[in-house]
């Protein structure tokens, strides 16, 4: 019975630091499905993850920052409070930025949306976004490469930014200048 008292005890601190990390998740296998990263570290993650993941979520302030690398896959990706989400590699396909976060994206692909919202801000220099973009709610964006799949667009003084030169808008080469909707709604 003695000897299994420290195994015990080494496997309740193991879980213990375990779920401190990522609140949410849970674990079959080697496969992670779903949780938030909520605890001012920097985490990497090169690996699929199933579900939703999110930074800081109902957590603000945290500063919790996460690198997307190399052969992560992830279905919906958010980031919130004063935390940041860095994307050299993998794919998403839905990623949202909300309450002055950060998003950086300079590889890899994103097979939806980006959005962001609240003051957040997103810099997309080297990307595939199949869908669009989004910002909302005095959110910023800015465009310096990749490629577009389908729109821009810009609501509740949310601002999109496009830096460079040979851009085409729906198939016409578009020069310095400002775009205006064609719908004439509010986008």
């Amino acid at each position: 019975m003695k000897t299994r008292n420290p195994t015990i005890s080494v496997m309740v601190v193991v879980l213990c630091l375990t779920s401190s990390q990522v609140m949410g998740a849970y674990w079959i296998g080697d496969i992670m499905f779903g949780g938030v990263f909520k605890d001012r570290r920097t985490h990497d993650i090169d690996h699929r993850i199933y579900g939703e993941l999110w930074v800081d979520y109902q957590a603000l302030g945290m500063q919790t920052t996460l690198n997307l690398l190399g052969d992560a896959i992830i279905y919906d990706l958010g980031v919130c409070g004063d935390s940041k989400i860095n994307i050299s590699g993998g794919m998403i396909h839905w990623l949202y930025g909300d309450d002055s976060s950060r998003i950086v994206v300079s590889g890899g692909t994103i097979g939806g949306w980006l959005h962001t919202f609240s003051r957040s801000q997103a810099t997309v220099s080297g990307d595939e976004i199949a869908g669009g973009l989004y910002a909302y709610e005095s959110s910023k964006i800015m465009v310096s490469g990749g490629l577009i799949g389908r729109s821009l667009n810009a609501c509740g003084s949310g601002k999109v930014t496009l830096e460079g030169w040979n851009f085409a808008v729906d198939g016409q080469v578009f020069g310095y200048g400002e775009l205006t909707s064609i719908l004439g709604g509010q986008y």
